[in-house]
């Protein structure tokens, strides 16, 4: 459940879990296969597994915030940008912080209203502290490169939508 008694916010709990965002969550639950080779702990790594599926958090941070398909598309962008960087190996204990900072890196970047850190940690389940301190490390991993082109947008755009006819069922 969100937070929105704390924080007044009109939310639609309800939110179908689009096509996008399930095969967004598709594609980062594939990333430890594929970007598994730094040695070091990530500092996006959780002691344990989170409890809740990563599509049911990924569904969670659209309902709670300002979320759309352009921003997400970007979120995944900048975190291809990351693991481009030889800064992190992403696995099973990272996918979610990761996705929580880079989503709302991208929402920050992309409207001029949005959220104080404290209602997205809280929405993340992460201290205030710990999100502050992931969110300046995420952005200096990626050198502060928020922008992205329209072709590069269109290409990821085509790339998640066609995702799920490549892969297994999960």
């Amino acid at each position: 459940m969100c937070i929105r008694d704390r924080y007044s916010m009109e939310l639609n709990e309800g939110a179908p879990l689009t096509t996008l965002h399930s095969n967004i969550a598709l594609i980062l639950l594939e990333y430890p296969r594929a970007s598994a080779r730094i040695d070091e702990l990530s500092p996006y790594a959780s002691k344990y597994m989170p409890a809740i599926p990563l599509v049911q958090y990924l569904q969670r941070i659209s309902a709670c915030t300002l979320l759309n398909d352009e921003t997400l598309i970007c979120a995944l962008i900048y975190i291809d940008r990351l693991i481009e960087s030889n800064r992190l190996a992403i696995t099973p204990h990272e996918t979610h912080r990761l996705l929580l900072i880079a989503s709302v890196v991208s929402m920050k970047f992309h409207y001029d209203n949005y959220y104080g850190n404290h209602y997205y940690s809280a929405v993340g389940g992460i201290s205030l502290a710990e999100f502050n301190a992931l969110e300046l490390h995420f952005l200096q991993a990626i050198g502060y490169r928020l922008s992205v082109t329209t072709r590069l947008f269109n290409r990821y755009k085509r790339a998640i939508s066609l995702y799920r006819r490549r892969c297994r069922p999960v």
